[in-house]
């Protein structure tokens, strides 16, 4: 697999396997990213209410599949969490006094994300938003 995806070093690839394997077995976390890779249930998404759970298995039996990808920056997910009037949430799930979030920041995708889904998020919590700012009393 190594050859078929340029890697000049196949132990390369061997060593990450090696290494991620020894994470889940061992240590319950990934060293090199520091990612829970086992079902948590404390794990939740950045869409208050609604769990998602990370899972990943370690990697021992085939066949395995591989695609070779480049660094690319285009999208991005996660940021501050929200909950369903669209507030920004603080740690202690507190909502932040006039501060909104659309879009894909705080996506309701979170770890899972599918393609073209930003869309809807901007539309929907953009409007929620929106509408929620909308009530408040001016500053003035």
């Amino acid at each position: 697999m190594a050859q078929k995806l340029g890697i000049e070093d196949p132990q390369i690839l061997v060593n990450t396997v090696n290494r991620w394997n020894d994470d889940l077995k061992t240590k319950g976390i990934d060293t090199e990213y520091g990612r829970t890779p086992s079902a948590d249930p404390k794990q939740k998404a950045v869409f208050v209410g609604r769990d998602v759970k990370a899972w990943s298995a370690p990697i021992e039996e085939g066949p395995f599949y591989a695609v070779k990808l480049v660094p690319v920056m285009y999208h991005t997910m996660g940021g501050p969490r929200r909950n369903v009037k669209s507030e920004c949430i603080d740690p202690y799930g507190k909502a932040i006094p006039r501060l909104y979030v659309a879009g894909e920041l705080g996506s309701t995708w979170g770890i899972t994300y599918q393609g073209a889904c930003a869309n809807a998020d901007a539309m929907i919590f953009g409007r929620i938003a929106g509408r929620e700012a909308a009530k408040l009393k001016s500053w003035s």
